[in-house]
């Protein structure tokens, strides 16, 4: 699980690591939320990976 995936640096270096190894790793959830500081529900974002 990857957090604060609404930072684009955040966000962007998760993906290049997944499809660098996509063959590995897949993307399975991404939620983002409505502003970037202290949102009740997902603070600032999450990004599930799975290994396959």
């Amino acid at each position: 699980m990857i957090d604060d995936i609404n930072f684009s640096g955040v966000e962007n270096g998760s993906k290049d690591f997944v499809n660098k190894y996509s063959s590995k790793y897949e993307i399975i959830k991404e939620v983002k939320t409505f502003n970037n500081h202290c949102h009740p529900s997902f603070w600032n974002g999450v990004m599930i990976i799975r290994k396959k």
